[in-house]
């Protein structure tokens, strides 16, 4: 019979995808797991995990961080104690060897049922400054793998440091770049979007000095998609998407990236040594964004744009920039590289099987 594992991760792409990658390597290294994924009824994770073919567990659940209204926050509080009661009940049934939560509200309960039924507990935190779930979540936990070392004044158990998942698919892809004769840009605003980043960059293509020998794929989450195709179906040098399956083949083509700052984008980045203009979400908990954005452009691997300064005008002189000097280029694709720690789901995979 195999050994149960439940791995809890929701909301956005940046705590589910190092989940996933978690989970294959779990599974690449040992045929005695059935893992199991723990979400919310809202969420990219209902997108996600099934098209890897996982078992995806749910409940109804919401956030608590200040940076959201106060009745989803009260609607949270009304909430939490029914989503325990399920986890209770899923712990229950499946008698995991350990759970391990990776940050977001969908962690909260499953943690928390978890400790009641005294089983071993895992955290994952990919943040200079953890969010809300994990900085109180650590207090009932075994262990934390952590990505900055800033974190870790934070946490409130025993601290481990394995770098950042990366799913196979974009870690193993051995990158090379496209030759082409054009400038390519990539933009993505994280796995939803980013409403505030294509209207900067609607702005931007609008003014027609991008036309020149360069491409840009912008990529808009599913909210922004008409409007921004609408706005820029004129450009034959602009292709707009509402999602990117293929990000492999995308950074293989890209010669720069413009992007939100999560920790899961700024690791694939440095995977693939891609050089990049971070524009930090404003609103995000803890500024946590602007924090782990800041890390690399002190190390002079990217280029930390404030979306409060982040006009058309301010985008287009850089795209123009680095696309004149290749020098800048090359050297923010070195520098990028340093925050690269290879094998991290596989490291934090096998010491996790030590426990099951």
């Amino acid at each position: 019979m195999k050994k149960n594992i439940i791995l809890a991760a929701g909301g956005t792409g940046g705590h589910i995808y190092p989940a996933i990658a978690v989970a294959q390597m779990l599974e690449g290294l040992s045929d005695d797991l059935d893992i199991h994924f723990w979400g919310a009824t809202k969420g990219l994770e209902n997108k996600i995990v099934p098209s890897y073919g996982y078992k995806l567990h749910r409940a109804q659940m919401g956030r608590l961080n200040h940076n959201v209204k106060t009745s989803e926050r009260l609607l949270t509080l009304f909430l939490l104690p029914l989503a325990i009661v399920k986890s209770f009940f899923l712990i229950l049934r499946l008698k995991p060897r350990f759970v391990m939560g990776f940050g977001g509200h969908a962690s909260a309960p499953l943690v928390l049922a978890a400790k009641l039924l005294r089983k071993t507990i895992f955290l994952w935190e990919p943040n200079a400054i953890p969010g809300l779930a994990n900085r109180k979540l650590s207090a009932f936990a075994n262990e934390a793998f952590v990505v900055f070392e800033k974190s870790k004044m934070y946490m409130k158990c025993p601290i481990k440091d394995f770098g950042m998942p990366i799913r196979g698919e974009v870690e193993n892809s051995n990158q090379k770049k496209v030759k082409s004769d054009s400038f390519n840009v990539l933009v993505f605003g994280g796995s939803q979007g980013s409403l505030a980043i294509n209207e900067i960059m609607i702005k931007a293509i609008q003014t027609g000095l991008l036309s020149e020998n360069i491409n840009i794929k912008l990529q808009t989450g599913e909210l922004g998609f008409q409007q921004t195709q609408d706005a820029l179906k004129s450009f034959e040098n602009v292709e707009v998407v509402d999602y990117i399956h293929n990000m492999p083949d995308n950074y293989s083509w890209a010669d720069v990236t413009i992007a939100r700052a999560g920790t899961g984008t700024l690791s694939e980045l440095a995977s693939v040594s891609m050089p990049s203009i971070l524009i930090p979400l404003p609103n995000a908990a803890d500024n946590h964004q602007f924090y782990n954005a800041k890390a690399l452009a002190d190390k002079e691997a990217t280029i930390l744009l404030e979306q409060s300064k982040a006009q058309d005008n301010e985008i287009v002189n850089l795209i123009l920039e680095l696309k004149k000097d290749r020098e800048s280029l090359n050297s923010l694709s070195e520098n990028i590289k340093s925050f690269y720690q290879p094998n991290s789901a596989k490291n934090i995979a096998e010491y996790l099987l030590t426990f099951s």
